[in-house]
């Protein structure tokens, strides 16, 4: 029953080496679907989960159909072009989701590489995905070093956010204006994070954050 899903849609964020990749490849492992469309063109995913490689429309539908899951490298279709290759896959993802049952999911990591910020920054198969993936059943796990370099229209649909540690001004003033303690992603442990969930807005961590007193900054700025 289609509408039975509930919809998800999570960003993963953090500068380089923080763990957010690591993170990312757990959460699309662990997902339920019975379906998963991985971008790839890198061919990283394929490498570290064994997962078979596609280069063609044949070979990810016949990788689907045999593994229930698909790892997409777009550089021998769409040399040195990786939006483009991203434009392709997502097209084909959305398309053949319509015809499958169950939950599926699409997974992207490096995602500021495949898109862009503004009204014509995402391929219109994404911005589909994005609109309507609930209708499919089609859930998103995103990974991106930088929250401010992804589109409004996917910030706009997350149902989860998670950082890691960041130091970067920009996206530390982004998170910032939706609740997050910059300071406190600034300090995170590696490979600590914070999740923000829209269904009740709160802010959790798997980070003991130590946070010094009054009369301990006084003493330190004394010294």
């Amino acid at each position: 029953r289609r509408f039975d899903n509930q919809g998800l849609a999570v960003l993963i964020k953090g500068k380089k080496g923080s763990g957010k990749t690591t993170f990312w490849l757990k959460r699309v492992v662990a997902h339920r679907a019975r379906f998963k469309f991985v971008f790839d063109p890198t061919r990283e995913v394929s490498r570290k989960l064994g997962w078979p490689a596609a280069t063609d429309e044949p070979r990810l539908v016949n990788s689907l159909v045999s593994h229930g899951r698909a790892c997409f490298d777009s550089s021998a279709l769409f040399p040195g072009d990786r939006r483009e290759g991203f434009a392709f896959f997502i097209f084909l993802v959305f398309n053949v989701c319509k015809s499958l049952r169950g939950v599926k999911l699409l997974a992207v990591d490096e995602l500021q590489s495949c898109q862009s910020i503004g009204p014509h920054g995402m391929p219109q198969g994404f911005k589909e995905i994005m609109d309507e993936g609930r209708r499919e059943e089609i859930d998103c796990i995103f990974a991106a070093q930088r929250v401010n370099e992804v589109n409004d229209d996917v910030r706009g649909h997350l149902t989860e956010l998670v950082t890691f540690k960041h130091d970067d001004p920009l996206p530390l003033r982004w998170l910032a204006e939706r609740g997050f303690d910059p300071d406190a992603v600034r300090a995170l442990p590696v490979p600590g994070y914070f999740i923000s969930r829209t269904d009740d807005g709160k802010i959790t961590t798997n980070a003991r954050l130590h946070r010094p007193r009054k009369a301990d900054r006084d003493s330190v700025a004394q010294r």
